[in-house]
């Protein structure tokens, strides 16, 4: 309910478990280029883009909070509002090794959590819950990507 609150207190978290890890690092003599599971924070104000249609960027969002929502467009037309927190989004790009398809829009002021493209593996392999989400999420607009194309079959008869 309180984007700017959750900010603060996810950037805190994240600068703690970022500490945390590069002392584990030194003491369990791992690499330095590992990459750890950690997004960055992004505080978004009203209408601010974050994904342009068309662009060729490929990180992956999730939705920490949001006053209003993140509004969800291609050419110009409103497709969804992204309200839910932990909500996943711009990850078929990442998938796909493509240009965006739509473009996303915070509504209001929103707090976004985003992981580099390359972290999707490790996300992947290592946090079911979140692959789920991702498998959930891409099925869901499969799904309604079909329904839309056989309703207008049907109309054109």
């Amino acid at each position: 309910q309180t984007p700017r609150l959750t900010e603060l207190t996810f950037s805190s978290v994240i600068r703690q478990l970022n500490m945390g890890w590069e002392k584990l690092s030194r003491i369990s003599h791992q690499p330095e280029d590992e990459v750890f599971f950690a997004g960055d924070i992004r505080s978004c104000q009203p209408g601010e883009w974050i994904i342009k249609e068309g662009e060729a960027t490929s990180e992956i969002y999730r939705i920490i909070s949001t006053e209003v929502g993140l509004e969800v467009s291609k050419g110009g037309q409103v497709l969804a509002v992204l309200n839910e927190p932990g909500e996943i989004f711009g990850e078929m790009a990442s998938v796909l090794q493509e240009k965006r398809t739509a473009s996303v829009r915070s509504i209001g002021h929103s707090v976004l959590e985003v992981y580099a493209p390359q972290q999707l593996l490790e996300i992947l392999s290592d946090y079911s819950d979140i692959s789920l989400r991702i498998i959930k999420s891409l099925s869901r607009r499969l799904a309604e990507t079909s329904r839309t194309l056989a309703e207008l079959k049907r109309q054109d008869g």
